[in-house]
């Protein structure tokens, strides 16, 4: 604030050198290798924030060209609809992504996905058009879905649409749409935008259980209903008792 002017007559490799000085201890070259070992592209946003810094003559720019290509490669990751083709575990319990899991069972006509990056607008149809292909490859045909949306925290106009046209793409091809786990805020806006009143009230889901339960019941009627959730408490019973032993 007051000393500034006692430098105005320095020459400038003089001044270089007071700020190379001051900037050397804000750069943390471990830090920049750990991002390089770990993740790639955090490396390249933290390159990008060091270059625009010493690029602009303000310090703010070279941030705010930082920031905004942050912005801009969170988009474009969530963008692609990643999801998890999930089955249950051998006793029953848990449902987890089967990738994972190889010993967890698939159940027969029936394709479990939970959208790993939640629903919204930049990447519904992407994933409408990932869903409608694996339900189109499945073999043998398929007879329901059943849509997880527990990492769904939040729902746009987008997301909500594109699940009505899910639905009525899969109806065309008399396949039933379940939707399980269903948080607060998302299913305030399934209610105000029709979305519910689509797909169906019967056909959103508390639980992957109890999506699971409806599929027997649609497929088998209550007799395969009260047959699968007897082989499941039988499982579950079972596992128990091991772990008393």
């Amino acid at each position: 604030l007051f000393l500034t002017p006692l430098f105005r007559n320095l020459p400038e490799a003089t001044l270089a050198a007071i700020v190379i000085v001051a900037v050397s201890g804000m750069f943390k070259l471990e830090k920049m290798k750990y991002l390089y070992r770990v993740r790639k592209l955090d490396f390249a946003l933290a390159m990008v924030a060091l270059f625009g810094v010493l690029t602009f003559e303000e310090t703010l720019a070279g941030l705010l060209v930082a920031v905004i290509v942050s912005l801009l490669a969170l988009v474009l990751r969530t963008s692609q609809p990643r999801f998890s083709i999930l089955g249950y575990s051998p006793d029953g319990v848990e449902f987890g992504n089967m990738q994972q899991h190889p010993d967890y069972i698939s159940v027969p006509g029936l394709l479990i996905l939970r959208p790993d990056e939640g629903i919204f607008f930049a990447n519904a149809s992407t994933l409408r058009d990932e869903i409608r292909a694996l339900v189109s490859a499945s073999e043998p045909p398929m007879k329901a879905v059943l849509l997880d949306l527990e990492a769904t925290n939040d729902l746009d106009v987008p997301g909500a649409e594109m699940l009505a046209e899910l639905h009525e793409d899969l109806e065309l091809l008399e396949i039933r749409l379940l939707l399980a786990r269903v948080r607060t805020p998302v299913q305030v806006l399934l209610d105000r935008s029709g979305v519910t009143a689509v797909i169906g009230p019967q056909n959103i889901v508390p639980s992957l259980t109890s999506g699971v339960f409806a599929y027997h019941q649609q497929v088998e009627g209550d007799d395969g209903r009260v047959a699968f959730v007897s082989g499941w408490l039988h499982n579950l019973v079972e596992k128990n008792i091991s772990k008393s032993l």
